[in-house]
């Protein structure tokens, strides 16, 4: 808030760039989890041991790396 007390007008163009960023950081993180999924699978890990770990649950894990072996 400005020293009025009211929000500052915010360009559409900037709200737009701004959610572009978000997204792509989103997308960043999505695939550094999903290669650290894959790494602790090649090291013996369970599916339900990487949910335990991550706080989600098994069915979780199972589907996000059937859908990453797609791309």
């Amino acid at each position: 808030m400005n020293v009025t007390g009211t929000q500052p007008r915010v360009s559409r163009r900037h709200i737009i760039t701004r959610l572009d960023d978000i997204r792509q950081a989103r997308a960043r993180v999505h695939f550094d989890w999903i290669d650290a999924m894959r790494e602790a699978r090649e090291h013996g890990f369970t599916n339900q041991q990487i949910a335990d770990v991550l706080g989600v649950a098994e069915a979780a894990v199972r589907g996000a790396l059937k859908r990453a072996e797609g791309n």
